[in-house]
């Protein structure tokens, strides 16, 4: 069985509006394959959007999916890799990829509703490919790996975020980019949720509010074969 990460877009529907409140949430599924996957995840976000009308007394819609990706390794162990990214960009950016710590505890501090009563966070770690012999070009590659970790509070999930990017970084000439030798360098944490539920099948990892047109919410939902998991499968054929 596979562990996937479903997202969904909703909006509520204002009559002769053109901004629409909206939410993307972000859940885990388990499923024996991306086409199974799929359809568990449109039950899943038709579940709880029908939930959402219920308990606003409002209607809510169901856009669609805005994406399916392949989990790494088992969530409910802490420490596991969710998913990755990896990107080259020009060096003067790198700064923005990463968040200090008194930005990110400040969002915990100051907003009640990012807090739950869950003891699980996800955590962005942003790596750096450092060239020992040679170089990159005018470009930097970068990996934005995604996390599951179990902590006390959010102070104790920074800590354990930065202690597990740290490992992760790897020490000189292991590994090669176009036959120089390279190695992988932490620079920081992007970001730091806590959860909703705890790591399970049909657990909300979190979501996120925003006001979207028409146009916008169109746009989020890229289709079915521009989903991760049919993208990847389509690589891998």
């Amino acid at each position: 069985m596979q562990w996937y990460i479903t997202s969904f877009v909703a909006h509520r529907p204002i009559e002769r509006a053109e901004i629409f409140p909206s939410l993307e949430y972000w859940c885990l599924l388990t499923a024996e394959d991306n086409d199974l996957a799929y359809g568990k995840s449109l039950e899943l976000a038709g579940g709880i959007v029908r939930g959402l009308t219920a308990e606003a007394g409002e209607l809510w819609i169901l856009d669609g999916l805005s994406d399916l990706l392949v989990v790494a390794d088992d969530p409910t162990e802490s420490g596991n890799e969710l998913i990755w990214t990896e990107e080259e960009i020009h060096p003067n950016e790198l700064t923005g990829l990463v968040t200090t710590k008194e930005k990110l505890l400040r969002i915990f501090r100051a907003d009640p509703a990012v807090r739950h009563d869950c003891s699980w966070y996800v955590c962005k770690l942003v790596f750096r490919e450092i060239h020992d012999t040679g170089e990159h070009g005018n470009s930097v590659l970068v990996w934005t790996n995604a996390y599951i970790i179990r902590a006390t509070d959010e102070e104790a999930a920074y800590d354990l975020a930065i202690e597990l990017g740290r490992k992760q970084a790897y020490e000189s000439g292991t590994h090669r980019c176009d036959g120089d030798v390279a190695h992988w360098e932490f620079e920081g944490l992007q970001d730091l949720v806590q959860t909703i539920d705890a790591p399970r099948d049909g657990g909300i990892l979190w979501f996120e509010k925003s006001d979207l047109s028409k146009e916008q919410l169109t746009a989020r939902i890229p289709g079915k074969a521009h989903l991760g998991a049919f993208e990847l499968e389509a690589r891998r054929q």
